[in-house]
Protein backbone atom coordinates (compact mmCIF):
# COMPACT_ATOMS: atom_id res chain seq x y z
CA UNK A 1 0.00 0.00 0.00
CA UNK A 2 2.26 2.65 -1.19
CA UNK A 3 -0.30 5.57 -1.30
CA UNK A 4 0.32 9.50 -1.00
CA UNK A 5 -1.70 10.79 1.57
CA UNK A 6 -1.84 14.22 0.70
CA UNK A 7 -3.90 12.97 -3.00
CA UNK A 8 -5.86 10.18 -1.32
CA UNK A 9 -8.50 11.92 1.12
CA UNK A 10 -9.82 8.68 2.43
CA UNK A 11 -6.62 7.82 3.60
CA UNK A 12 -6.22 11.23 4.91
CA UNK A 13 -9.27 11.05 6.85
CA UNK A 14 -8.81 7.68 8.44
CA UNK A 15 -5.65 8.58 9.64
CA UNK A 16 -7.18 12.25 11.28
CA UNK A 17 -9.21 9.89 13.06
CA UNK A 18 -7.01 7.63 14.54
CA UNK A 19 -4.82 10.87 15.67
CA UNK A 20 -8.50 12.41 16.83
CA UNK A 21 -7.87 15.19 14.84
CA UNK A 22 -11.90 16.45 14.18
CA UNK A 23 -12.63 12.52 14.16
CA UNK A 24 -16.70 13.08 15.72
CA UNK A 25 -16.85 16.16 12.89
CA UNK A 26 -15.74 13.85 10.13
CA UNK A 27 -17.95 10.98 10.91
CA UNK A 28 -21.09 13.56 11.45
CA UNK A 29 -20.12 14.67 7.68
CA UNK A 30 -19.13 11.57 6.03
CA UNK A 31 -20.95 8.40 5.36
CA UNK A 32 -19.17 5.29 5.06
CA UNK A 33 -20.42 4.94 1.23
CA UNK A 34 -18.58 7.63 -0.09
CA UNK A 35 -15.39 5.60 0.58
CA UNK A 36 -14.24 3.77 -2.65
CA UNK A 37 -11.98 1.69 -1.19
CA UNK A 38 -13.46 -1.52 0.37
CA UNK A 39 -10.74 -1.79 3.07
CA UNK A 40 -10.88 1.90 3.87
CA UNK A 41 -14.88 1.53 3.83
CA UNK A 42 -14.51 -1.26 6.38
CA UNK A 43 -12.41 0.60 8.79
CA UNK A 44 -14.27 3.63 8.57
CA UNK A 45 -17.43 2.01 9.28
CA UNK A 46 -16.17 -0.03 12.31
CA UNK A 47 -15.20 3.00 13.49
CA UNK A 48 -17.96 5.35 13.32
CA UNK A 49 -20.12 2.28 14.70
CA UNK A 50 -18.00 2.54 17.50
CA UNK A 51 -18.21 6.53 17.72
CA UNK A 52 -21.84 5.95 17.94
CA UNK A 53 -22.30 4.07 20.29
CA UNK A 54 -20.14 5.66 22.93
CA UNK A 55 -19.35 9.13 21.63
CA UNK A 56 -15.81 8.43 22.03
CA UNK A 57 -13.12 9.11 19.40
CA UNK A 58 -9.85 8.38 21.41
CA UNK A 59 -9.93 3.97 21.36
CA UNK A 60 -11.26 4.45 17.75
CA UNK A 61 -7.42 3.47 15.90
CA UNK A 62 -7.71 0.40 18.67
CA UNK A 63 -10.83 -0.48 16.83
CA UNK A 64 -8.85 -0.51 13.27
CA UNK A 65 -5.92 -1.96 14.87
CA UNK A 66 -8.31 -4.98 15.97
CA UNK A 67 -9.55 -6.03 12.70
CA UNK A 68 -8.64 -8.27 10.14
CA UNK A 69 -5.26 -8.61 8.33
CA UNK A 70 -5.50 -6.15 5.39
CA UNK A 71 -7.67 -3.91 7.62
CA UNK A 72 -4.74 -3.71 10.41
CA UNK A 73 -2.18 -3.04 7.86
CA UNK A 74 -4.22 -0.31 6.12
CA UNK A 75 -4.58 0.92 9.66
CA UNK A 76 -0.90 0.77 10.76
CA UNK A 77 -0.08 2.56 7.30
CA UNK A 78 -2.74 5.39 8.51
CA UNK A 79 -1.30 5.45 11.99
CA UNK A 80 2.43 5.50 11.04
CA UNK A 81 2.25 8.49 8.15
CA UNK A 82 2.32 11.45 8.96
CA UNK A 83 -1.02 14.58 8.39
CA UNK A 84 -1.12 17.45 7.83
CA UNK A 85 -4.58 18.13 6.47
CA UNK A 86 -6.97 20.17 7.72
CA UNK A 87 -10.48 17.64 8.61
CA UNK A 88 -12.57 20.57 6.84
CA UNK A 89 -9.73 20.41 3.64
CA UNK A 90 -10.13 16.38 3.70
CA UNK A 91 -13.63 16.06 4.11
CA UNK A 92 -14.25 18.68 1.12
CA UNK A 93 -11.53 17.18 -1.18
CA UNK A 94 -13.29 13.67 -0.56
CA UNK A 95 -16.56 15.05 -1.57
CA UNK A 96 -15.22 16.60 -4.47
CA UNK A 97 -13.43 13.55 -5.85
CA UNK A 98 -16.73 11.61 -5.38
CA UNK A 99 -18.70 14.35 -7.38
CA UNK A 100 -15.92 14.48 -10.21
CA UNK A 101 -16.44 10.42 -10.38
CA UNK A 102 -20.13 10.75 -10.93
CA UNK A 103 -19.66 13.18 -13.39
CA UNK A 104 -17.40 10.69 -15.54
CA UNK A 105 -19.80 8.39 -15.44
CA UNK A 106 -22.61 10.41 -16.55
CA UNK A 107 -19.96 11.76 -19.46
CA UNK A 108 -19.59 7.41 -20.36
CA UNK A 109 -23.32 7.12 -19.64
CA UNK A 110 -23.87 10.17 -22.68
CA UNK A 111 -21.20 8.60 -24.99
CA UNK A 112 -23.58 5.66 -25.25
CA UNK A 113 -26.71 7.28 -25.11
CA UNK A 114 -29.18 6.31 -28.12
CA UNK A 115 -32.15 8.70 -27.55
CA UNK A 116 -32.79 12.13 -26.67
CA UNK A 117 -34.42 10.66 -23.02
CA UNK A 118 -30.70 9.01 -22.18
CA UNK A 119 -28.91 12.05 -22.65
CA UNK A 120 -31.87 14.28 -20.36
CA UNK A 121 -31.07 11.34 -17.81
CA UNK A 122 -27.56 11.59 -17.63
CA UNK A 123 -28.24 15.52 -17.48
CA UNK A 124 -30.08 15.08 -14.81
CA UNK A 125 -27.85 12.62 -12.89
CA UNK A 126 -25.09 15.79 -13.68
CA UNK A 127 -26.93 18.41 -12.24
CA UNK A 128 -27.59 16.21 -8.87
CA UNK A 129 -23.92 15.13 -8.88
CA UNK A 130 -22.76 18.72 -8.78
CA UNK A 131 -25.33 20.04 -6.61
CA UNK A 132 -25.09 17.11 -4.09
CA UNK A 133 -26.24 19.46 -1.44
CA UNK A 134 -29.78 20.43 -3.14
CA UNK A 135 -32.05 18.03 -1.79
CA UNK A 136 -35.05 19.12 -4.25
CA UNK A 137 -35.46 19.94 -7.29
CA UNK A 138 -37.77 22.15 -9.71
CA UNK A 139 -40.84 20.94 -9.86
CA UNK A 140 -44.62 22.02 -11.94
CA UNK A 141 -47.25 23.67 -10.38
CA UNK A 142 -49.45 21.26 -10.85
CA UNK A 143 -47.78 18.35 -9.16
CA UNK A 144 -47.41 20.98 -6.72
CA UNK A 145 -51.32 21.66 -6.27
CA UNK A 146 -51.86 18.11 -5.95
CA UNK A 147 -48.86 18.05 -2.76
CA UNK A 148 -50.76 20.80 -1.52
CA UNK A 149 -54.11 19.13 -1.44
CA UNK A 150 -52.15 16.40 0.10
CA UNK A 151 -51.11 18.66 2.98
CA UNK A 152 -53.91 20.18 3.87
CA UNK A 153 -55.88 16.63 3.96
CA UNK A 154 -53.26 16.16 6.11
CA UNK A 155 -52.61 18.69 8.45
CA UNK A 156 -49.09 19.40 8.97
CA UNK A 157 -47.43 18.27 12.65
CA UNK A 158 -45.60 20.90 14.02
CA UNK A 159 -43.30 21.15 17.16
CA UNK A 160 -44.83 22.42 19.81
CA UNK A 161 -43.77 24.36 22.83
CA UNK A 162 -46.44 23.22 25.71
CA UNK A 163 -48.07 26.19 25.38
CA UNK A 164 -51.55 26.55 24.13
CA UNK A 165 -50.90 30.45 23.55
CA UNK A 166 -47.64 30.25 22.23
CA UNK A 167 -48.50 27.18 20.05
CA UNK A 168 -51.42 29.00 18.13
CA UNK A 169 -49.52 31.35 16.79
CA UNK A 170 -45.76 29.95 16.34
CA UNK A 171 -44.98 26.80 14.24
CA UNK A 172 -42.18 25.18 14.89
CA UNK A 173 -40.73 22.74 12.05
CA UNK A 174 -37.48 20.31 11.65
CA UNK A 175 -34.75 22.64 10.56
CA UNK A 176 -35.91 25.77 12.46
CA UNK A 177 -33.48 28.33 13.90
CA UNK A 178 -35.06 29.46 17.41
CA UNK A 179 -33.41 32.19 19.59
CA UNK A 180 -35.01 32.16 23.15
CA UNK A 181 -33.50 35.40 24.49
CA UNK A 182 -33.45 37.40 27.81
CA UNK A 183 -31.53 39.28 30.35
CA UNK A 184 -29.35 37.69 33.12
CA UNK A 185 -31.71 35.78 35.69
CA UNK A 186 -34.87 36.85 33.21
CA UNK A 187 -35.53 32.95 32.91
CA UNK A 188 -34.03 31.87 29.90
CA UNK A 189 -32.72 28.57 31.45
CA UNK A 190 -35.86 27.33 33.22
CA UNK A 191 -38.11 28.37 30.20
CA UNK A 192 -35.63 26.59 27.97
CA UNK A 193 -35.91 23.22 30.47
CA UNK A 194 -39.38 23.58 30.21
CA UNK A 195 -39.64 23.65 26.65
CA UNK A 196 -37.37 20.60 26.83
CA UNK A 197 -39.97 18.40 28.76
CA UNK A 198 -42.61 19.60 26.73
CA UNK A 199 -41.42 18.85 23.98
CA UNK A 200 -39.94 14.82 24.98
CA UNK A 201 -43.38 13.97 25.95
CA UNK A 202 -44.24 14.05 22.34
CA UNK A 203 -41.41 11.64 21.65
CA UNK A 204 -39.14 14.39 20.24
CA UNK A 205 -35.39 13.48 21.07
CA UNK A 206 -33.79 16.44 22.72
CA UNK A 207 -30.30 17.24 23.30
CA UNK A 208 -29.73 20.07 26.04
CA UNK A 209 -26.11 21.69 25.66
CA UNK A 210 -25.09 23.63 28.66
CA UNK A 211 -21.63 25.93 28.21
CA UNK A 212 -22.29 27.36 31.17
CA UNK A 213 -24.56 25.51 33.72
CA UNK A 214 -23.19 22.09 35.77
CA UNK A 215 -25.07 19.28 34.22
CA UNK A 216 -26.38 18.20 37.49
CA UNK A 217 -27.56 21.63 37.99
CA UNK A 218 -29.59 21.35 34.81
CA UNK A 219 -30.98 18.35 35.81
CA UNK A 220 -31.81 19.42 39.53
CA UNK A 221 -34.15 22.05 37.47
CA UNK A 222 -35.70 19.27 35.20
CA UNK A 223 -36.87 17.38 38.10
CA UNK A 224 -37.71 20.36 39.86
CA UNK A 225 -40.31 21.60 37.49
CA UNK A 226 -41.65 18.20 36.27
CA UNK A 227 -42.35 17.30 39.99
CA UNK A 228 -43.13 20.88 41.20
CA UNK A 229 -40.59 21.02 43.80
CA UNK A 230 -39.60 23.59 46.20
CA UNK A 231 -35.91 24.91 44.15
CA UNK A 232 -35.13 26.06 47.31
CA UNK A 233 -35.09 22.79 49.11
CA UNK A 234 -33.33 20.93 46.80
CA UNK A 235 -30.26 23.06 46.87
CA UNK A 236 -29.73 23.11 50.37
CA UNK A 237 -30.71 19.52 50.49
CA UNK A 238 -33.66 19.82 52.92
CA UNK A 239 -36.68 17.97 50.21
CA UNK A 240 -39.48 17.02 52.78
CA UNK A 241 -40.48 13.29 52.95
CA UNK A 242 -43.41 14.26 50.72
CA UNK A 243 -41.35 16.17 48.25
CA UNK A 244 -39.34 12.29 47.92
CA UNK A 245 -42.27 10.60 47.38
CA UNK A 246 -43.12 12.75 44.55
CA UNK A 247 -39.61 12.23 42.80
CA UNK A 248 -40.23 8.45 43.64
CA UNK A 249 -43.77 9.05 42.03
CA UNK A 250 -42.48 10.34 38.82
CA UNK A 251 -39.28 8.73 38.88
CA UNK A 252 -39.99 6.36 35.45
CA UNK A 253 -41.44 8.68 33.76
CA UNK A 254 -38.54 11.21 34.33
CA UNK A 255 -35.89 8.28 33.39
CA UNK A 256 -38.41 7.38 30.10
CA UNK A 257 -38.01 11.14 28.65
CA UNK A 258 -36.05 11.13 25.91
CA UNK A 259 -33.53 13.80 26.88
CA UNK A 260 -29.57 14.22 26.98
CA UNK A 261 -27.67 16.75 28.94
CA UNK A 262 -24.04 17.47 27.54
CA UNK A 263 -21.34 19.63 28.85
CA UNK A 264 -20.23 21.80 26.36
CA UNK A 265 -18.50 24.18 27.76
CA UNK A 266 -15.81 26.14 25.46
CA UNK A 267 -17.13 23.24 22.31
CA UNK A 268 -17.51 24.38 18.81
CA UNK A 269 -20.88 24.68 16.05
CA UNK A 270 -18.54 21.67 14.42
CA UNK A 271 -18.83 19.50 17.80
CA UNK A 272 -21.89 20.14 18.52
CA UNK A 273 -23.52 19.86 15.52
CA UNK A 274 -21.45 16.37 15.15
CA UNK A 275 -22.76 15.25 19.06
CA UNK A 276 -26.49 15.99 17.79
CA UNK A 277 -26.34 14.16 14.60
CA UNK A 278 -24.51 11.16 16.38
CA UNK A 279 -27.23 11.37 19.29
CA UNK A 280 -30.60 11.11 16.28
CA UNK A 281 -31.42 14.50 18.14
CA UNK A 282 -34.43 16.34 16.72
CA UNK A 283 -34.28 19.29 19.09
CA UNK A 284 -31.13 20.67 20.32
CA UNK A 285 -31.21 23.37 23.15
CA UNK A 286 -28.24 25.38 23.59
CA UNK A 287 -27.09 27.26 26.92
CA UNK A 288 -26.00 29.98 25.37
CA UNK A 289 -25.00 31.50 21.78
CA UNK A 290 -22.59 34.11 23.37
CA UNK A 291 -20.31 31.18 24.74
CA UNK A 292 -19.90 29.13 21.72
CA UNK A 293 -16.13 28.77 20.80
CA UNK A 294 -15.94 30.52 17.63
CA UNK A 295 -13.39 32.35 15.01
CA UNK A 296 -13.43 36.30 14.90
CA UNK A 297 -11.30 39.33 15.34
CA UNK A 298 -13.87 40.97 17.37
CA UNK A 299 -16.69 39.69 19.66
CA UNK A 300 -19.22 41.14 16.87
CA UNK A 301 -17.68 38.75 14.66
CA UNK A 302 -17.09 35.59 16.69
CA UNK A 303 -21.40 36.18 17.32
CA UNK A 304 -21.79 36.70 13.88
CA UNK A 305 -20.23 33.45 12.85
CA UNK A 306 -21.74 31.12 15.62
CA UNK A 307 -25.20 32.43 14.11
CA UNK A 308 -24.34 31.55 10.53
CA UNK A 309 -23.19 28.01 11.91
CA UNK A 310 -26.02 27.43 13.98
CA UNK A 311 -28.69 28.56 10.71
CA UNK A 312 -26.61 26.51 8.73
CA UNK A 313 -26.48 23.11 10.87
CA UNK A 314 -30.13 23.74 11.54
CA UNK A 315 -31.01 24.03 7.58
CA UNK A 316 -28.55 21.11 6.62
CA UNK A 317 -29.06 18.78 9.55
CA UNK A 318 -32.83 19.07 9.33
CA UNK A 319 -32.34 19.70 13.19
CA UNK A 320 -34.26 22.11 15.59
CA UNK A 321 -32.45 24.23 17.07
CA UNK A 322 -33.20 26.87 19.97
CA UNK A 323 -30.60 28.45 21.14
CA UNK A 324 -30.40 31.03 24.62
CA UNK A 325 -29.28 34.46 23.95
CA UNK A 326 -28.43 37.26 26.54
CA UNK A 327 -30.07 40.75 25.92
CA UNK A 328 -27.91 43.66 26.47
CA UNK A 329 -29.95 46.82 27.54
CA UNK A 330 -29.06 50.27 28.98
CA UNK A 331 -28.31 49.76 32.85
CA UNK A 332 -31.49 51.00 34.82
CA UNK A 333 -34.02 50.51 31.33
CA UNK A 334 -37.11 49.29 32.27
CA UNK A 335 -39.01 49.27 28.94
CA UNK A 336 -40.13 46.29 27.25
CA UNK A 337 -37.31 44.51 24.78
CA UNK A 338 -36.64 44.25 20.92
CA UNK A 339 -34.53 41.78 18.88
CA UNK A 340 -32.39 45.08 18.35
CA UNK A 341 -31.03 44.29 22.23
CA UNK A 342 -29.63 41.20 20.77
CA UNK A 343 -26.78 43.76 20.23
CA UNK A 344 -23.45 41.10 20.04
CA UNK A 345 -24.85 40.90 15.92
CA UNK A 346 -27.33 41.71 13.89
CA UNK A 347 -27.00 38.40 11.94
CA UNK A 348 -29.15 36.43 15.01
CA UNK A 349 -31.84 38.36 13.57
CA UNK A 350 -31.32 37.71 9.95
CA UNK A 351 -30.75 34.17 10.29
CA UNK A 352 -33.61 33.47 13.04
CA UNK A 353 -36.23 31.84 12.09
CA UNK A 354 -38.55 32.68 15.57
CA UNK A 355 -37.45 35.06 18.27
CA UNK A 356 -38.49 34.48 21.59
CA UNK A 357 -37.81 37.22 23.93
CA UNK A 358 -38.47 36.84 28.14
CA UNK A 359 -39.19 39.66 29.93
CA UNK A 360 -39.54 40.22 33.75
CA UNK A 361 -41.17 43.29 34.72
CA UNK A 362 -40.25 43.43 38.68
CA UNK A 363 -41.19 47.26 38.88
CA UNK A 364 -44.88 45.64 38.52
CA UNK A 365 -44.75 42.01 38.92
CA UNK A 366 -45.62 41.27 35.40
CA UNK A 367 -43.89 38.36 33.16
CA UNK A 368 -44.32 38.36 29.18
CA UNK A 369 -43.12 36.23 26.51
CA UNK A 370 -42.93 38.04 23.43
CA UNK A 371 -42.71 37.23 20.05
CA UNK A 372 -40.64 39.59 18.23
CA UNK A 373 -39.61 37.42 15.03
CA UNK A 374 -42.08 34.87 13.64
CA UNK A 375 -41.47 34.06 9.66
CA UNK A 376 -44.59 31.34 9.56
CA UNK A 377 -46.71 33.51 12.01
CA UNK A 378 -48.08 37.06 14.11
CA UNK A 379 -45.81 38.51 16.77
CA UNK A 380 -47.00 39.86 19.92
CA UNK A 381 -46.83 39.47 24.20
CA UNK A 382 -48.25 36.89 25.70
CA UNK A 383 -48.75 37.54 29.46
CA UNK A 384 -46.81 34.92 31.27
CA UNK A 385 -46.48 34.08 35.66
CA UNK A 386 -42.88 32.58 36.36
CA UNK A 387 -42.68 30.41 39.69
CA UNK A 388 -39.54 30.89 40.45
CA UNK A 389 -39.92 28.79 43.52
CA UNK A 390 -40.57 25.64 41.59
CA UNK A 391 -38.80 26.96 37.89
CA UNK A 392 -42.36 26.79 36.19
CA UNK A 393 -43.91 29.15 33.85
CA UNK A 394 -47.94 29.14 33.47
CA UNK A 395 -49.81 31.43 30.84
CA UNK A 396 -52.15 33.99 32.33
CA UNK A 397 -55.69 33.54 30.93
CA UNK A 398 -55.81 37.04 28.60
CA UNK A 399 -56.05 38.00 24.81
CA UNK A 400 -52.96 37.41 22.74
CA UNK A 401 -51.70 40.95 22.31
Amino acid sequence: MNENFEANYETTLIGLIMMDKGASQIMAEVDETEFSSPVARRVYSAMKKEWSRSGDTKGLGIIALSMQAEEKEYAFLCADTLVTTEWQVAVEKLKERNIIEQAKSVASDLLVAQSLENVLEAQSNLIRATQHEVKEVAQDVDDLMVQFYSRIDSPKKHIKTGYSKLDKYTFIDKGDFVILAGEQSAGKTAFSISMMIRMAKQGYKCVYFSLETAVDKIFDRLVTNYVGLDFSHLKRGELSAEEIDGIAEHHQEIADLPIKIINASGKTVDWIKAEAIRLHADVIFIDYLGLINAKGKSRYEMVTNTSLGLHTLAQTSGITVVCLSQLKRPDGSNRMPNMHDLRESGQIEADADLIILLYNDKENNEYSVIVEKNKEGETGIIDFRFDGLHQQFFEVANEYA
